[in-house]
This record gives C-alpha cells, sequence and structure tokens, in this order.
C-alpha cells in the first residue's frame, strides 16, 4: 500500500492508515489495516475509493483488488454482501451503489433519501 498511498502519521503497531491529505488536488482514497493483539496477523483491511474522477480511481481500485487476490481476501460491501476481489464482480456494486448515485444525479438521489424517510 505504501506505493499506492502515503502512510498517514496516525496509527499505532497494531493499525496502519494510508491517507491522501491532500484531497483538494488528489483523489482522496484511504485504507486501514488491522492487526490482531499479537500482530501476528490481519483482522481487518479496509479501503476507500474517490469515485469522481473515475479516470483517476481505476489504478487504485485494481492495483488495491490485486493487494487482496494476493493475500486471499474477499470484500464485504456496507449492505454485508461478500465479493471476490475481482473488478468485473465489483463494478455492478460500485455502479448500484449510494455514492455513485449522489454523484452522478444528487438531486434525485436526495429527493429519493428524503420520500424513505420515516413520516415522509
Amino acid at each position: 500500500m505504501d506505493a499506492l498511498l502515503p502512510r498517514a502519521e496516525w496509527g499505532d503497531s497494531r493499525d496502519v492508515f494510508w491517507k491522501v491529505e491532500d484531497d483538494e488536488t488528489d483523489p482522496d482514497h484511504d485504507c486501514h489495516l488491522g492487526l490482531d493483539a499479537e500482530g501476528n496477523f490481519v483482522e481487518e483491511f479496509q479501503f476507500r475509493t474517490d469515485l469522481r474522477a473515475p479516470a483517476q480511481a481505476a489504478p487504485f481500485l485494481k492495483a488495491t483488488l490485486t493487494q487482496c487476490q494476493q493475500q486471499d481476501l474477499v470484500l464485504l460491501d456496507a449492505t454485508g454482501t461478500l465479493l471476490p476481489p475481482q473488478l468485473s464482480e465489483l463494478l455492478p456494486f460500485i455502479e448500484q451503489s449510494r455514492a455513485v448515485r449522489f454523484l452522478t444525479n444528487p438531486q434525485a438521489f436526495l429527493e429519493q433519501v428524503l420520500r424513505e424517510q420515516p413520516g415522509s
């Protein structure tokens, strides 16, 4: 991950973070690696991809998915769906995500969110 993103200055021996600090000019990708209490194995690996510029998101996403494949990791989306770390499997979920729906049509997305609120 160090080759993809700068390592953040926060964290400890069990938690490592990578984060772009200047998201005004760079895509706002980030990662987190959490180790077990003894530091022997990875308990958790999280990553977030900035989808505002797909051409800039693609290299980060492909490299991260390759890392996941090499480490025999699976993906878990925000709804609890398990996916293999393959772009072909992930793209449909990205395209239907709340983030993409907001980015592509914020007004329609917000109107839908308001309609779904209790008492609307």
